[in-house]
Protein backbone atom coordinates (compact mmCIF):
# COMPACT_ATOMS: atom_id res chain seq x y z
CA UNK A 1 0.00 0.00 0.00
CA UNK A 2 1.24 3.46 -0.83
CA UNK A 3 0.56 5.95 1.94
CA UNK A 4 0.38 9.57 0.86
CA UNK A 5 1.02 11.95 3.69
CA UNK A 6 0.10 15.31 2.35
CA UNK A 7 0.20 18.64 4.02
CA UNK A 8 -0.93 21.84 2.44
CA UNK A 9 -0.80 25.34 3.79
CA UNK A 10 0.89 28.56 3.23
CA UNK A 11 3.20 31.09 4.62
CA UNK A 12 4.08 33.17 1.58
CA UNK A 13 7.61 34.14 0.70
CA UNK A 14 10.12 31.52 1.68
CA UNK A 15 11.15 32.60 5.14
CA UNK A 16 13.79 30.76 7.14
CA UNK A 17 16.24 31.72 9.83
CA UNK A 18 19.80 32.73 9.03
CA UNK A 19 20.97 30.19 6.46
CA UNK A 20 24.44 29.61 7.83
CA UNK A 21 26.89 26.85 8.39
CA UNK A 22 26.92 25.82 12.02
CA UNK A 23 23.19 25.94 12.69
CA UNK A 24 22.61 24.32 16.09
CA UNK A 25 19.65 22.60 17.65
CA UNK A 26 18.90 25.83 19.54
CA UNK A 27 18.48 27.68 16.23
CA UNK A 28 15.61 25.45 15.10
CA UNK A 29 12.20 27.14 14.94
CA UNK A 30 9.83 24.34 14.06
CA UNK A 31 9.52 21.79 16.87
CA UNK A 32 7.17 18.82 16.95
CA UNK A 33 6.28 16.68 19.95
CA UNK A 34 7.14 17.06 23.62
CA UNK A 35 9.64 15.52 25.98
CA UNK A 36 13.19 15.78 27.30
CA UNK A 37 14.87 14.24 24.24
CA UNK A 38 15.60 16.24 21.09
CA UNK A 39 16.57 15.13 17.58
CA UNK A 40 16.93 16.97 14.28
CA UNK A 41 15.59 16.16 10.81
CA UNK A 42 17.44 17.65 7.80
CA UNK A 43 16.16 17.48 4.20
CA UNK A 44 17.94 18.77 1.11
CA UNK A 45 16.26 19.50 -2.23
CA UNK A 46 18.52 20.05 -5.25
CA UNK A 47 16.61 19.47 -8.49
CA UNK A 48 18.75 21.55 -10.83
CA UNK A 49 15.89 23.97 -11.45
CA UNK A 50 15.45 25.71 -8.10
CA UNK A 51 18.10 26.97 -5.72
CA UNK A 52 19.38 24.24 -3.45
CA UNK A 53 17.30 24.23 -0.28
CA UNK A 54 18.29 22.48 2.95
CA UNK A 55 15.97 22.74 5.94
CA UNK A 56 15.99 21.52 9.54
CA UNK A 57 13.15 20.62 11.92
CA UNK A 58 13.23 19.52 15.55
CA UNK A 59 11.55 16.55 17.24
CA UNK A 60 10.97 16.07 20.99
CA UNK A 61 9.95 12.89 22.77
CA UNK A 62 10.17 10.81 25.94
CA UNK A 63 10.71 7.07 26.06
CA UNK A 64 11.62 5.51 22.73
CA UNK A 65 11.21 6.82 19.18
CA UNK A 66 12.38 5.93 15.68
CA UNK A 67 13.38 7.81 12.57
CA UNK A 68 9.97 6.90 11.17
CA UNK A 69 8.24 8.45 14.19
CA UNK A 70 10.17 11.67 13.69
CA UNK A 71 9.74 12.24 9.97
CA UNK A 72 6.05 11.28 9.95
CA UNK A 73 5.30 13.51 12.95
CA UNK A 74 7.02 16.46 11.28
CA UNK A 75 5.21 15.89 7.97
CA UNK A 76 1.94 15.75 9.85
CA UNK A 77 2.68 18.98 11.74
CA UNK A 78 4.19 21.11 8.97
CA UNK A 79 1.56 21.91 6.37
CA UNK A 80 4.27 23.05 3.95
CA UNK A 81 6.05 19.68 3.95
CA UNK A 82 4.78 16.86 1.74
CA UNK A 83 5.87 13.22 1.75
CA UNK A 84 5.08 9.94 0.03
CA UNK A 85 6.05 6.80 1.93
CA UNK A 86 6.19 3.25 0.68
CA UNK A 87 4.61 1.01 3.31
CA UNK A 88 5.85 -2.58 3.59
CA UNK A 89 4.28 -5.55 5.32
CA UNK A 90 7.15 -8.04 5.10
CA UNK A 91 9.27 -6.87 6.71
CA UNK A 92 6.99 -4.25 8.20
CA UNK A 93 8.20 -0.71 7.77
CA UNK A 94 8.29 2.46 5.71
CA UNK A 95 10.51 3.90 3.00
CA UNK A 96 10.69 7.47 1.73
CA UNK A 97 9.68 7.74 -1.93
CA UNK A 98 9.05 11.47 -2.40
CA UNK A 99 9.52 14.71 -0.47
CA UNK A 100 8.13 18.13 -1.36
CA UNK A 101 7.95 21.62 0.13
CA UNK A 102 5.61 24.55 -0.40
CA UNK A 103 8.10 27.34 -1.09
CA UNK A 104 5.66 30.24 -1.52
CA UNK A 105 3.14 29.13 1.08
CA UNK A 106 0.13 29.03 -1.19
CA UNK A 107 -0.48 25.33 -0.64
CA UNK A 108 1.25 22.26 -2.02
CA UNK A 109 -0.49 20.19 -4.70
CA UNK A 110 1.07 16.95 -5.87
CA UNK A 111 0.54 15.78 -9.45
CA UNK A 112 0.63 12.02 -9.31
CA UNK A 113 3.22 10.27 -11.41
CA UNK A 114 2.80 7.15 -13.54
CA UNK A 115 2.95 3.69 -12.03
CA UNK A 116 5.15 0.75 -12.85
CA UNK A 117 3.14 -2.17 -11.59
CA UNK A 118 6.10 -4.33 -10.84
CA UNK A 119 5.19 -6.01 -7.64
CA UNK A 120 6.98 -6.98 -4.51
CA UNK A 121 5.15 -9.87 -2.89
CA UNK A 122 2.03 -8.94 -4.79
CA UNK A 123 2.05 -5.24 -3.89
CA UNK A 124 2.39 -2.64 -6.69
CA UNK A 125 4.90 0.10 -6.02
CA UNK A 126 5.74 3.45 -7.51
CA UNK A 127 8.85 3.48 -9.63
CA UNK A 128 8.60 5.92 -12.53
CA UNK A 129 9.69 8.91 -10.41
CA UNK A 130 7.74 11.42 -12.49
CA UNK A 131 5.33 12.89 -9.95
CA UNK A 132 5.78 16.62 -9.45
CA UNK A 133 4.58 19.73 -7.65
CA UNK A 134 1.80 21.49 -9.55
CA UNK A 135 3.19 24.89 -8.54
CA UNK A 136 6.47 25.41 -10.38
CA UNK A 137 7.73 27.47 -7.46
CA UNK A 138 7.46 24.51 -5.09
CA UNK A 139 9.96 21.72 -4.51
CA UNK A 140 9.41 18.03 -5.05
CA UNK A 141 11.76 15.15 -5.76
CA UNK A 142 11.13 11.42 -5.74
CA UNK A 143 13.07 8.31 -6.47
CA UNK A 144 12.92 4.54 -6.47
CA UNK A 145 15.15 3.01 -9.14
CA UNK A 146 17.03 5.74 -11.03
CA UNK A 147 17.26 7.94 -7.93
CA UNK A 148 16.56 7.34 -4.27
CA UNK A 149 16.39 9.28 -1.03
CA UNK A 150 19.65 8.60 0.76
CA UNK A 151 19.35 8.23 4.55
CA UNK A 152 22.31 9.46 6.58
CA UNK A 153 22.82 9.93 10.31
CA UNK A 154 24.76 11.86 12.93
CA UNK A 155 24.80 10.54 16.47
CA UNK A 156 25.55 14.04 17.79
CA UNK A 157 25.82 17.54 16.38
CA UNK A 158 29.62 17.33 16.37
CA UNK A 159 29.87 13.93 14.65
CA UNK A 160 30.33 13.38 10.93
CA UNK A 161 27.46 12.09 8.84
CA UNK A 162 27.44 8.37 8.10
CA UNK A 163 25.19 6.26 5.90
CA UNK A 164 22.41 4.54 7.80
CA UNK A 165 22.56 0.76 7.81
CA UNK A 166 18.85 0.51 8.70
CA UNK A 167 15.60 1.95 7.42
CA UNK A 168 13.62 4.59 9.25
CA UNK A 169 11.45 2.01 11.01
CA UNK A 170 14.45 0.37 12.66
CA UNK A 171 16.36 3.59 13.29
CA UNK A 172 16.32 4.21 17.07
CA UNK A 173 16.68 7.86 17.99
CA UNK A 174 18.76 9.10 20.89
CA UNK A 175 18.94 12.51 22.49
CA UNK A 176 21.00 14.78 20.23
CA UNK A 177 20.92 12.66 17.06
CA UNK A 178 20.41 14.04 13.54
CA UNK A 179 18.74 12.34 10.57
CA UNK A 180 19.46 13.60 7.05
CA UNK A 181 17.89 13.04 3.61
CA UNK A 182 19.20 13.84 0.14
CA UNK A 183 18.15 12.52 -3.28
CA UNK A 184 21.04 10.77 -5.05
CA UNK A 185 21.40 8.85 -8.28
CA UNK A 186 21.28 5.11 -7.94
CA UNK A 187 24.47 3.49 -9.12
CA UNK A 188 24.32 -0.02 -7.85
CA UNK A 189 24.58 -1.27 -4.31
CA UNK A 190 28.10 0.09 -3.94
CA UNK A 191 26.57 3.51 -3.42
CA UNK A 192 25.02 2.34 -0.18
CA UNK A 193 28.47 2.34 1.40
CA UNK A 194 29.18 5.89 0.24
CA UNK A 195 28.30 8.89 2.36
CA UNK A 196 26.10 11.51 0.72
CA UNK A 197 24.91 13.88 3.46
CA UNK A 198 22.85 17.05 3.02
CA UNK A 199 24.66 20.31 2.34
CA UNK A 200 25.20 21.74 5.83
CA UNK A 201 26.61 25.00 4.51
CA UNK A 202 23.20 25.65 2.98
CA UNK A 203 21.28 24.59 6.10
CA UNK A 204 18.47 26.81 7.42
CA UNK A 205 15.76 26.42 10.02
CA UNK A 206 12.34 25.59 8.59
CA UNK A 207 9.94 28.42 9.39
CA UNK A 208 7.56 27.81 12.27
CA UNK A 209 3.90 28.52 11.57
CA UNK A 210 2.63 31.98 12.46
CA UNK A 211 -0.35 32.28 14.82
CA UNK A 212 -1.56 35.19 12.66
CA UNK A 213 -3.03 35.46 9.17
CA UNK A 214 -0.16 35.15 6.71
CA UNK A 215 -1.57 35.92 3.26
CA UNK A 216 -3.99 38.31 1.65
CA UNK A 217 -5.99 36.21 -0.80
CA UNK A 218 -8.52 38.62 -2.26
CA UNK A 219 -10.49 41.75 -1.45
CA UNK A 220 -13.11 44.15 -2.77
CA UNK A 221 -14.01 47.64 -1.51
CA UNK A 222 -15.31 50.10 -0.71
CA UNK A 223 -12.95 50.53 2.24
CA UNK A 224 -12.25 53.50 4.43
CA UNK A 225 -10.23 56.57 3.56
CA UNK A 226 -6.51 57.14 3.98
CA UNK A 227 -4.98 54.92 6.63
CA UNK A 228 -8.12 52.77 6.72
CA UNK A 229 -7.99 51.66 3.09
CA UNK A 230 -5.23 49.02 3.11
CA UNK A 231 -6.44 45.37 3.17
CA UNK A 232 -2.89 44.12 3.84
CA UNK A 233 -3.11 45.75 7.27
CA UNK A 234 -5.03 42.63 8.38
CA UNK A 235 -1.94 40.43 8.11
CA UNK A 236 0.37 39.63 10.97
CA UNK A 237 0.21 40.52 14.62
CA UNK A 238 -2.42 42.94 15.95
CA UNK A 239 -1.43 46.53 16.63
CA UNK A 240 0.19 47.24 19.99
CA UNK A 241 0.85 50.98 19.65
CA UNK A 242 -0.30 53.75 17.34
CA UNK A 243 0.17 57.42 16.62
CA UNK A 244 -2.64 59.86 16.00
CA UNK A 245 -2.75 62.59 13.40
CA UNK A 246 -0.69 64.87 15.65
CA UNK A 247 2.04 62.26 16.06
CA UNK A 248 1.16 61.43 19.67
CA UNK A 249 1.85 57.75 20.40
CA UNK A 250 -0.30 55.54 22.62
CA UNK A 251 -0.65 51.92 23.62
CA UNK A 252 -3.66 50.02 22.32
CA UNK A 253 -6.02 49.46 25.24
CA UNK A 254 -9.62 48.62 25.98
CA UNK A 255 -10.49 52.32 26.38
CA UNK A 256 -8.30 53.65 23.54
CA UNK A 257 -8.26 51.58 20.35
CA UNK A 258 -5.82 51.51 17.46
CA UNK A 259 -6.41 54.13 14.82
CA UNK A 260 -4.60 56.04 12.07
CA UNK A 261 -1.00 54.74 11.77
CA UNK A 262 1.56 52.66 13.63
CA UNK A 263 4.87 53.93 14.96
CA UNK A 264 6.51 53.42 11.55
CA UNK A 265 3.63 55.08 9.69
CA UNK A 266 2.24 51.68 8.69
CA UNK A 267 -1.54 51.21 8.35
CA UNK A 268 -3.02 49.26 11.25
CA UNK A 269 -6.70 48.66 10.56
CA UNK A 270 -9.04 48.62 7.57
CA UNK A 271 -12.63 49.84 7.44
CA UNK A 272 -15.07 47.44 5.78
CA UNK A 273 -18.03 49.37 4.40
CA UNK A 274 -21.22 47.72 3.12
CA UNK A 275 -20.47 45.44 0.17
CA UNK A 276 -16.75 45.08 0.91
CA UNK A 277 -14.84 41.96 1.86
CA UNK A 278 -11.30 40.80 2.60
CA UNK A 279 -10.08 37.18 2.56
CA UNK A 280 -6.95 36.06 4.38
CA UNK A 281 -5.25 32.74 4.82
CA UNK A 282 -3.21 31.14 7.59
CA UNK A 283 0.00 29.26 6.88
CA UNK A 284 -1.37 26.21 8.71
CA UNK A 285 -4.65 24.56 9.55
CA UNK A 286 -6.57 26.28 12.34
CA UNK A 287 -8.10 23.36 14.24
CA UNK A 288 -11.40 22.87 15.99
CA UNK A 289 -9.51 21.91 19.14
CA UNK A 290 -11.32 20.74 22.25
CA UNK A 291 -8.23 21.70 24.25
CA UNK A 292 -8.65 25.39 23.40
CA UNK A 293 -9.92 27.66 26.20
CA UNK A 294 -13.72 28.00 26.22
CA UNK A 295 -13.85 26.03 22.95
CA UNK A 296 -12.72 29.13 21.03
CA UNK A 297 -10.56 28.34 17.97
CA UNK A 298 -9.68 31.71 16.42
CA UNK A 299 -9.89 35.39 17.32
CA UNK A 300 -10.75 38.43 15.20
CA UNK A 301 -9.35 41.77 16.37
CA UNK A 302 -10.99 45.11 15.57
CA UNK A 303 -10.84 48.57 17.14
CA UNK A 304 -13.89 48.60 19.39
CA UNK A 305 -13.52 50.17 22.84
CA UNK A 306 -15.19 50.63 26.21
CA UNK A 307 -16.39 54.15 26.98
CA UNK A 308 -15.29 56.22 29.96
CA UNK A 309 -18.39 58.39 29.75
CA UNK A 310 -16.72 61.13 27.74
CA UNK A 311 -13.56 61.26 29.81
CA UNK A 312 -10.39 61.69 27.75
CA UNK A 313 -7.72 59.02 27.98
CA UNK A 314 -4.04 58.57 27.12
CA UNK A 315 -1.08 56.51 28.33
CA UNK A 316 -0.81 58.65 31.47
CA UNK A 317 -4.38 57.87 32.51
CA UNK A 318 -4.71 55.79 35.66
CA UNK A 319 -6.57 52.59 34.74
CA UNK A 320 -7.28 52.06 38.46
CA UNK A 321 -9.45 55.17 38.47
CA UNK A 322 -10.85 55.11 34.93
CA UNK A 323 -14.49 54.01 35.31
CA UNK A 324 -16.24 52.25 32.43
CA UNK A 325 -19.61 53.83 31.73
CA UNK A 326 -21.93 54.34 28.82
CA UNK A 327 -21.11 51.05 27.09
CA UNK A 328 -18.66 51.72 24.30
CA UNK A 329 -18.26 51.65 20.55
CA UNK A 330 -19.00 48.27 18.99
CA UNK A 331 -19.64 47.52 15.33
CA UNK A 332 -20.49 44.42 13.30
CA UNK A 333 -18.37 42.76 10.63
CA UNK A 334 -19.54 39.39 9.33
CA UNK A 335 -17.04 36.54 9.53
CA UNK A 336 -16.90 33.44 7.29
CA UNK A 337 -14.51 30.46 7.29
CA UNK A 338 -13.36 27.94 4.70
CA UNK A 339 -10.99 25.05 4.21
CA UNK A 340 -10.28 25.68 0.54
CA UNK A 341 -11.26 29.29 -0.11
CA UNK A 342 -14.24 28.19 -2.22
CA UNK A 343 -16.82 26.63 0.10
CA UNK A 344 -17.71 28.86 3.05
CA UNK A 345 -19.54 28.81 6.35
CA UNK A 346 -20.77 32.21 7.52
CA UNK A 347 -21.54 33.20 11.10
CA UNK A 348 -24.69 34.99 9.97
CA UNK A 349 -26.02 35.48 13.48
CA UNK A 350 -22.73 36.37 15.08
CA UNK A 351 -20.42 36.58 16.75
CA UNK A 352 -19.15 39.55 14.77
CA UNK A 353 -15.79 41.12 14.18
CA UNK A 354 -15.08 44.54 15.78
CA UNK A 355 -17.38 43.74 18.68
CA UNK A 356 -16.65 42.36 22.14
CA UNK A 357 -13.89 42.29 23.31
CA UNK A 358 -11.76 45.45 22.79
CA UNK A 359 -8.06 44.87 22.21
CA UNK A 360 -5.77 45.12 25.25
CA UNK A 361 -2.14 45.05 24.13
CA UNK A 362 -0.18 45.36 27.40
CA UNK A 363 -0.56 44.25 30.99
CA UNK A 364 -1.46 46.91 33.56
CA UNK A 365 0.39 46.91 36.89
CA UNK A 366 -2.52 47.62 39.20
CA UNK A 367 -0.39 47.74 42.35
CA UNK A 368 1.91 50.46 41.00
CA UNK A 369 -0.66 52.11 38.73
CA UNK A 370 1.45 51.91 35.61
CA UNK A 371 1.79 50.13 32.29
CA UNK A 372 4.22 47.27 31.86
CA UNK A 373 6.00 46.19 28.70
CA UNK A 374 4.51 42.69 28.99
CA UNK A 375 2.15 42.00 26.13
CA UNK A 376 -1.10 40.22 26.79
CA UNK A 377 -1.57 36.86 25.05
CA UNK A 378 -2.82 37.28 21.48
CA UNK A 379 -3.69 33.57 21.24
CA UNK A 380 -5.80 33.45 24.42
CA UNK A 381 -9.51 34.29 24.15
CA UNK A 382 -11.67 36.17 26.62
CA UNK A 383 -14.42 34.14 28.26
CA UNK A 384 -17.26 34.38 25.68
CA UNK A 385 -19.84 34.13 28.48
CA UNK A 386 -18.99 37.69 29.54
CA UNK A 387 -21.35 40.40 28.30
CA UNK A 388 -21.11 44.16 27.98
CA UNK A 389 -23.15 44.49 31.17
CA UNK A 390 -20.50 42.52 33.09
CA UNK A 391 -18.03 45.35 32.46
CA UNK A 392 -20.37 48.23 33.27
CA UNK A 393 -19.24 50.15 36.35
CA UNK A 394 -15.87 48.41 36.49
CA UNK A 395 -12.61 50.29 36.43
CA UNK A 396 -10.47 49.76 33.37
CA UNK A 397 -8.00 47.89 35.60
CA UNK A 398 -10.75 45.54 36.79
CA UNK A 399 -11.87 44.98 33.20
CA UNK A 400 -8.31 44.13 32.15
CA UNK A 401 -8.15 41.62 35.00
CA UNK A 402 -11.37 40.03 33.71
CA UNK A 403 -9.52 39.28 30.46
CA UNK A 404 -7.26 36.88 32.44
CA UNK A 405 -4.23 37.56 30.28
CA UNK A 406 -6.02 37.69 26.94
CA UNK A 407 -5.36 40.52 24.49
CA UNK A 408 -9.07 40.56 23.68
CA UNK A 409 -10.78 40.22 20.32
CA UNK A 410 -13.92 38.36 19.30
CA UNK A 411 -13.63 34.58 19.68
CA UNK A 412 -15.11 32.03 17.27
CA UNK A 413 -15.82 28.33 17.77
CA UNK A 414 -15.32 26.21 14.65
CA UNK A 415 -17.65 23.48 15.89
CA UNK A 416 -20.59 25.58 14.68
CA UNK A 417 -19.21 25.51 11.13
CA UNK A 418 -18.89 21.73 11.04
CA UNK A 419 -15.27 22.05 9.92
CA UNK A 420 -12.57 20.17 11.76
CA UNK A 421 -10.13 22.81 10.54
CA UNK A 422 -10.00 25.91 8.37
CA UNK A 423 -7.30 27.98 6.67
CA UNK A 424 -9.28 30.88 5.21
CA UNK A 425 -11.19 33.66 6.96
CA UNK A 426 -13.32 36.25 5.17
CA UNK A 427 -14.65 39.43 6.75
CA UNK A 428 -17.48 41.39 5.11
CA UNK A 429 -19.01 44.81 5.66
CA UNK A 430 -22.73 44.87 6.44
CA UNK A 431 -25.60 47.24 5.87
CA UNK A 432 -27.21 49.08 8.75
CA UNK A 433 -26.31 51.13 11.79
CA UNK A 434 -23.02 50.13 13.41
CA UNK A 435 -22.67 47.45 10.75
CA UNK A 436 -19.54 48.56 8.92
CA UNK A 437 -16.47 48.28 11.11
CA UNK A 438 -12.72 48.01 11.33
CA UNK A 439 -10.61 44.85 11.36
CA UNK A 440 -7.01 44.69 12.58
CA UNK A 441 -5.85 41.06 12.63
CA UNK A 442 -6.63 37.37 13.26
CA UNK A 443 -5.08 34.82 15.61
CA UNK A 444 -5.15 31.05 16.00
CA UNK A 445 -5.98 30.15 19.61
CA UNK A 446 -3.37 28.17 21.55
CA UNK A 447 -4.53 25.12 23.53
CA UNK A 448 -4.62 25.39 27.30
CA UNK A 449 -6.87 26.00 30.27
CA UNK A 450 -7.72 29.23 32.06
CA UNK A 451 -8.56 28.90 35.74
CA UNK A 452 -10.86 31.24 37.64
CA UNK A 453 -7.88 32.43 39.66
CA UNK A 454 -5.61 32.78 36.65
CA UNK A 455 -2.98 35.43 37.47
CA UNK A 456 -3.00 37.07 34.06
CA UNK A 457 -0.65 37.17 31.08
CA UNK A 458 1.40 34.14 30.20
CA UNK A 459 4.91 34.61 31.62
CA UNK A 460 6.49 33.16 28.48
CA UNK A 461 7.30 34.97 25.23
CA UNK A 462 4.42 36.18 23.14
CA UNK A 463 3.96 34.46 19.78
CA UNK A 464 5.45 36.47 16.97
CA UNK A 465 7.51 38.79 19.19
CA UNK A 466 10.89 37.88 17.78
CA UNK A 467 11.57 39.55 14.51
CA UNK A 468 8.27 41.39 14.61
CA UNK A 469 7.36 45.02 15.12
CA UNK A 470 4.33 46.82 16.43
CA UNK A 471 2.18 45.64 13.56
CA UNK A 472 3.36 42.11 13.41
CA UNK A 473 5.31 39.53 11.64
CA UNK A 474 7.83 37.42 13.45
CA UNK A 475 7.37 33.91 14.60
CA UNK A 476 7.60 32.23 11.22
CA UNK A 477 5.35 32.08 8.23
CA UNK A 478 5.59 34.32 5.24
CA UNK A 479 3.85 37.45 4.21
CA UNK A 480 2.80 38.03 0.62
CA UNK A 481 -0.35 39.16 -1.07
CA UNK A 482 -2.20 37.18 -3.71
CA UNK A 483 -4.50 39.64 -5.39
CA UNK A 484 -7.17 39.00 -7.99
Amino acid sequence: MVLFILATTLSFLFQVENPAFGLTVDDIEFWVGSGENRAVLVIEWDDGTHDKTTLAWGFRWDGSATGEDMIKAIVEADDRLFAIFEEWTNPEGSTVYGLGYDMDCDGFTYVEGTYDYQSYEGTPHLSNEDGYAEDIDDLHQEGWYENFWFYTLKESANDDWSASNTGITSRVLANGTWDGWRLVQYDGFDLISENSPPDMENLAAAAAPSPYAAALVDYEGPFGDGAYSYPEALLGKPATQFQDGAGVTSRVKIVEPAYVYGLDDEPLITTLNPGSHITVRFDHKVLDDSENPYGIDFIVFGNSFFSLGGESVNDDSDMNKALLSGGGWFEKVTVSVSQDGETWYTYDNGPYGDNLFPTQAYDWDEENSQWTDTEMDWTRPVNPALTLEDFEGKTAAEAIAMYKGSAGGTGFDLSESGYEWIQYIRVQGLEGEFAEGEIDAFADVAPGTIEDNDPGPNPGPNPGDEGGDDKGGGGGGCFISILF
